[in-house]
Parts: C-alpha cells; structure tokens; sequence
C-alpha cells in the first residue's frame, strides 16, 4: 500500500483583505508564448532571405524585383512578429509590477506587521502610528487597512488597494 501527502494552503478572507502586497505575478509564460509564436516570423525572414540572396545571384533579376521581395518579406515579418511583441509587452509589464511591489515591500510589511486586528470589532489599528500622516487607534476596515498598508509601500493607486 502506497502513502500520499497533501499540502494546501487556504487564504481566509480576512487574510486576503489585509495582506500586505499584491501577490507576484509569473513572466514565463508571456515570454515563453513569445519565443514560440516569433519561431515562424523568425523561419519566414530565414526563407525570405534565401529568395533575397538567391535573386541577387541570379543574372536577370532587376533591382526592384529584388527591392519589392525584400519589403514583401519584412511587411509579412512584421504582421507576424505583432503577437510575439504583444507577449514580450505583457512580460515587461508584468515584470515591472513585480519591481514595483519589491521596491515598496519592506516599508509595507513593516506597517503592516504592528498592526491590530479586533475579532469583537471587525476593524484593524495600530496602536502606534507606523508612518507618520496614519492616525494611531483609529478603526481601519480590512480594505481601508490594505489601502494604508499598500500606500505606505508606494502602489495602492497601481493596484486599486481600497
């Protein structure tokens, strides 16, 4: 007879609204999508290439003929390498988000680690102020909570904390 083990983890609500930084988002996919969809963009600028090379060698083919190849080429070359530059767009995007949460991280865990939570109450505090401009035993609801925590780490306006 065979053992298994299963590991879960479960976010509570609660957890989920006052976390403190937006989740990482992964960049593999969107730049693994756009190495695979730039291969044939990449084997028709190969192919083209030859045509090109193979018209200027030949003895009767005029400068135009092969000027119009070449442009014929890089037109379909670049209508075809849009979906490639789509997903290379969305990598550096979502790279960029993930920076941005980093650089704030550490400034909102902070915060976000002296804060309070009352079970009783349903509301979240600090009992001392962690910045200053965020008001000490004030009630917070788990979003308004958030949206301070986020704002001390610089990206609650990136990321619609509240």
């Amino acid at each position: 007879m065979g053992t298994s083990v299963v590991n879960r983890t479960t976010i509570t609500t609660l957890a989920h609204a006052t976390m403190p930084a937006p989740s990482q988002v992964s960049t593999g996919g969107p730049i693994v999508l756009g190495a695979c969809l730039s291969m044939p963009t990449l084997l028709w600028l190969t192919a083209m290439g030859a045509v090109v090379v193979g018209k200027v060698n030949a003895d009767d083919s005029s400068i135009g003929s092969i000027i119009g190849t070449t442009l014929v080429a890089l037109v379909f070359a670049a209508i075809g390498a849009v979906p490639s530059a789509i997903a290379f767009v969305e990598a550096a995007s979502r790279t960029r988000r993930n920076r941005e949460v980093q650089r704030g991280r550490g400034a909102a865990e902070a915060a976000w680690d002296r804060g309070c939570y009352c079970h009783r109450c349903h509301v979240c505090f600090w009992p001392i102020s962690p910045v200053p401009g965020v008001s000490a035993r004030y009630p917070f609801s788990p979003i308004e909570f958030r949206w301070v925590v986020w704002n001390i780490g610089g990206y609650a306006r990136s990321f619609n904390a509240a």
